[in-house]
C-alpha cells in the first residue's frame, strides 16, 4: 500500500496519494516515513502549516532522518519562516552532509533572507559534490544576479542550460540577468527560448515585454503584457508594467488605467500609486496626482520614488520649496539615486542656484555616466552660468547618448540663439513642436507646410504662436512674404488684431481658418528658418507697427506736454501654473532714484497683475495712472497710443518692449543676469530694434546696479532735451 501511494504521489496525484497514505497510517501510526511523505503532499498542496505539523510527528518518532529535517525546512519555506527553514537545512547536513538537495535548499532559504554570498558559498558546495546539477547552477546565478555580479550570473545560468537545455526558468533569468547588462537582444532571445518551452509563463511574457519596452519596441512589449494579463488576470505586475510603457508612449489615459488596474489586483501596491500619481501629473490633475503619491508614501513611509515624483507634481506647480523638500527628503532615503538627484538639480536651476545646480549634475554623473537626462539638465545649467561652449558640449553628450532627444536639440538650439548663431540656432528650434503639447500647435490639417518654396502667386497661412510679445517681434516676417509675391494671411489671436493690423495692407488677419483655401502654411517663429535669417539680414526696419491716430492725439491731450515723460511698466506674466516667471520682472520700488530727476514723470504702462505695487511707493515717490486704459476688448492699442507721446519706454522683458520697438519708440529694457535668447549677450543695443537700449544685471539679481546705470542715463538724456 505504502509502495502504491509513493507511485501516485511521484506522478502529482496528491489527493489519492494522500488517500492511501492515510489508509495505511491508520494500521501503522507511528511509521515515519509515512507521516512525513502524508506532510509533504499537503505542502505541495498549499497547506504547510498542516504539513509541518505531520512532519514534526515523524521527526519525534525518527530524529535522525535527514530527509525529514529537508522536508520540514521546505514547509518552513512556504510559511515564509526564513530562519527556522534555515535552521531545519542545517540538521539535515548534519545528518547527511553530501545531501545536495539540502544544500541546494539551504542556499534558496539564504536567498529568502537576502544573505546572497552566503548563499553562493552553499551553491558551489553543491556544485563540488555534484558537478551536473543544473538546479544548483541556476540558483546560484539567481544570487549572482542579486549582488549585481551580472556576468557571473549568466554564466551560472548558461552552465545550468548546458546540463538541462529545456530549464525554462534558466532561459528567464539568463534574460533578466542580459538585460540587466543592456544586451537587450540576446535577453530577447533568451525570453524567446522560454516561451519556446513554456508558452503559458506570464512571467516570460511579463519579461520579455519589458526588454521589447527598453529596445523601444512599444506596440510589441504591450502584445506581451497583454499576454500575460491575458494568462493571469490577476497579475499586478504586468498590469504595472504595461503602464509604464503606455506613459512612455504619452498614452496618458490609457497608462492610468492599467496602473489602476494593478492596484484593483494589489491595492497594497506602493508602486503602483507613485505612477498613478506621476501620469495624473502628465494630465494636469496635480491634486489628485498628491492624493495618489500620498497613499503611496501611506504604504510605504521610505518610498523616495513617490517623494520624487510628489516633488515634480510640485515643480509642475512652480510650488517650488516643497518640491526641494521632497527632493531632499528622497535623497535622505536614497542618497545614490540618479534619478533623484537630478530631480534635485532640476529643482535648483528652477530656483536659478545654477552653479549649485551643476554641482548635483555632476554628481549623477559620476554615478551613472549614461544618464544623457543629467547633460542635458547641466546644460541648462551651464547656460545660466553664461558658461555656453560647456553648456554645448553637455548638450551634445546628451545626444551622443540619445540622438533623438528632442528637449536637449531645442535647449542647444537657443544657446546658438543666444551666442548669436542664428542660423544654426533656428534649425534646432524647429524641435520645439516635439516638446509642446499639441494645443501648443495652431497649424491646420491639410494644407501643405512652407518649407522655403517659391511663393510667387501663392497663397501662404502663417499662425501665430507663443505669446503677444513673440507675435510683435516676429510679424515683421510677413512682409518679406508680401515681396516674395505671396498672398499672406496671419491666424491670430482676435484681441492682437488691432495693434498689428499696420503691418502691411497685403497682408490679411484672420481669427478663424474656417472656409479658407491656402497653399502652404508656417509658424510665425519658423520664418527666420526658412528664410535662412542671420545677423548680417534681420529685418530691422521701424517702425513695422503703428499706433491708431485717434487714439494717439486722444492721450495726447490727456497726458499733456509738460515734463520728460517716461512710461514704464515692471512686471511681466505668468506661468501657465499661474506663477510668476522668474527673472525678468523687478520691483517697482527699483525706480525710486529715476523719480527723483528734475522734470521726469513716471507713468504706469502697466495693466492687472503687478499694479497692486503702485500701492505701496516709497515716500517721496510718484507714479502716474491713466485711467480707461487698455479697457476694452483689443489688447494694447492704448498701450501703443500712450506710447507715441512719450519721451522714453523703460521696461522688463516684455511684450511691452517689443511693442515699444516695433513702433519706432526709445525704448530702455531692463534684463537679468542671463536673459532671454533673443536679447543675446553683453551688447547694449538690439539688432531687432534700432530704437532699443539694453540695461543688464551684472551679476544674479542685481537690479540695484541696473537701475543706478539707468539712472545716470536718463540724467544725461533729460540734460540733453
Amino acid at each position: 500500500m505504502l509502495e502504491e501511494a509513493i507511485a501516485l504521489h511521484r506522478k502529482g496525484r496528491l489527493k489519492d496519494a494522500a488517500a492511501l497514505y492515510r489508509q495505511f497510517l491508520n494500521q501503522n501510526p507511528r511509521h515515519a516515513e509515512a507521516l512525513g511523505l502524508l506532510g509533504v503532499t499537503e505542502v505541495q498542496g498549499g497547506n504547510p502549516e498542516a504539513g509541518l505539523e505531520l512532519i514534526d510527528r515523524a521527526i519525534v518518532i525518527e530524529a535522525r532522518n535527514p530527509i525529514l529535517f529537508n522536508n520540514r525546512g521546505n514547509a518552513l519555506r512556504d510559511l515564509k519562516r526564513f530562519e527556522e527553514a534555515l535552521v531545519a537545512y542545517d540538521c539535515a547536513l548534519a545528518l547527511k552532509p553530501d545531501f545536495i538537495q539540502a544544500l541546494s535548499n539551504r542556499g534558496n532559504a539564504l536567498i529568502d533572507l537576502k544573505r546572497f554570498e552566503e548563499a553562493v558559498v552553499t551553491f558551489d558546495h553543491a556544485l563540488k559534490l555534484d558537478p551536473r546539477s543544473a538546479d544548483a547552477y541556476f540558483h546560484r546565478g539567481s544570487a549572482l544576479y542579486q549582488l549585481r555580479r551580472l556576468d557571473e550570473a549568466v554564466l551560472s545560468f548558461e552552465r545550468a542550460l548546458l546540463l538541462n537545455a529545456r530549464h525554462a526558468d534558466a532561459h528567464n533569468n539568463r534574460g533578466i540577468a542580459l538585460a540587466g547588462l543592456k544586451r537587450l537582444e540576446d535577453a530577447l532571445v533568451a525570453f524567446d527560448s522560454a516561451l519556446a518551452i513554456n508558452s503559458r509563463s506570464p512571467g516570460y511574457f511579463s519579461n520579455r515585454g519589458n526588454v521589447l519596452f527598453d529596445l523601444k519596441r512599444f506596440e510589441e512589449a504591450l502584445a506581451d503584457l497583454d499576454a500575460a494579463i491575458a494568462l493571469r488576470p490577476g497579475y499586478a505586475q504586468a498590469f504595472y508594467n504595461r503602464g509604464i510603457v503606455l506613459r512612455e508612449m504619452k498614452r496618458n489615459e490609457e497608462s492610468l488605467a492599467s496602473f489602476e488596474g494593478a492596484i484593483a489586483c494589489d491595492p497594497g501596491y506602493a508602486g503602483a500609486h507613485s505612477n498613478r500619481g506621476a501620469v495624473l501629473c502628465d494630465l494636469k490633475r496635480f491634486d489628485e496626482a498628491i492624493a495618489s503619491l500620498e497613499r503611496a508614501m501611506a504604504l510605504k513611509p521610505d518610498y523616495a520614488e513617490a517623494f520624487l515624483n510628489r516633488g515634480v507634481v510640485f515643480r509642475d506647480m512652480k510650488r517650488l520649496g516643497e518640491a526641494m523638500a521632497d527632493f531632499e527628503h528622497a535623497l535622505a532615503l536614497d542618497p545614490d539615486n540618479a534619478d533623484v538627484l537630478n530631480a534635485h538639480g532640476v529643482a535648483l536651476e528652477d530656483l536659478e542656484r545654477s552653479a549649485e545646480a551643476v554641482e548635483v549634475f555632476d554628481r549623477v554623473l559620476a554615478r551613472k555616466p549614461d544618464h544623457p537626462q543629467a547633460f542635458y539638465n547641466r546644460g541648462r545649467s551651464l547656460v545660466g552660468l553664461r558658461r555656453f561652449d560647456e553648456a554645448l558640449s553637455s548638450y551634445g553628450r546628451a545626444l551622443a547618448l540619445q540622438p533623438d532627444y528632442p528637449d536637449a536639440t531645442f535647449a542647444r538650439g537657443l544657446a546658438k540663439l543666444t551666442m548669436g548663431e542664428l542660423v544654426e540656432g533656428w534649425k534646432d528650434y524647429e524641435e520645439r513642436w516635439r516638446i509642446k503639447s499639441p494645443a501648443y500647435c495652431r497649424r491646420t490639417e491639410g494644407i501643405a507646410d512652407w518649407k522655403g518654396e517659391d511663393l510667387k502667386g501663392r497663397s501662404i497661412l502663417v499662425y501665430a504662436e507663443q505669446g503677444a510679445g513673440d507675435e510683435i517681434q516676429f510679424i515683421r516676417y510677413l512682409t518679406l512674404l508680401v515681396e516674395r509675391g505671396a498672398a499672406v494671411t496671419f491666424f491670430v489671436d482676435r484681441r492682437h488684431m488691432a495693434v498689428l493690423v499696420g503691418i502691411s495692407d497685403k497682408v490679411r488677419l484672420i481669427s478663424s481658418v474656417e472656409g479658407g483655401h491656402y497653399d502652404f502654411q508656417c509658424a510665425l517663429m519658423s520664418l527666420p528658418y526658412w528664410l535662412r535669417t542671420d545677423l548680417a539680414n534681420i529685418p530691422a526696419s521701424v517702425p513695422y507697427l503703428h499706433a491708431d491716430p485717434e487714439r494717439v492725439d486722444r492721450w495726447r491731450s490727456k497726458l499733456g506736454a509738460n515734463g520728460f515723460k517716461v512710461g514704464i511698466h515692471w512686471q511681466g506674466g505668468l506661468w501657465q501654473g499661474g506663477a510668476l516667471i522668474t527673472g525678468r520682472s523687478f520691483p517697482l520700488r527699483a525706480l525710486f532714484p529715476l523719480s527723483q530727476i528734475a522734470v521726469v514723470r513716471l507713468i504706469s504702462l502697466q495693466k492687472n497683475l503687478g499694479a497692486e505695487q503702485l500701492d505701496d511707493l516709497p515716500v517721496g515717490m510718484a507714479v502716474e495712472r491713466l485711467e480707461g486704459f487698455d479697457d476694452g476688448p483689443d489688447s494694447f492699442v492704448d498701450t501703443a497710443a500712450v506710447m507715441e507721446n512719450l519721451d522714453l519706454v523703460i521696461t522688463c522683458d516684455t511684450s511691452l518692449a517689443h511693442l515699444a520697438g516695433a513702433l519706432a519708440r526709445p525704448t530702455w529694457v531692463a534684463l537679468k543676469y542671463m536673459p532671454d535668447w533673443r536679447w543675446m549677450l553683453d551688447r547694449a543695443d538690439s539688432p531687432w530694434y534700432p530704437t532699443m537700449r539694453l540695461f543688464r544685471q551684472r551679476t544674479w539679481g542685481d537690479w540695484g546696479g541696473v537701475f543706478e546705470e539707468i539712472a545716470e542715463a536718463l540724467k544725461g538724456r533729460v540734460a540733453r532735451r
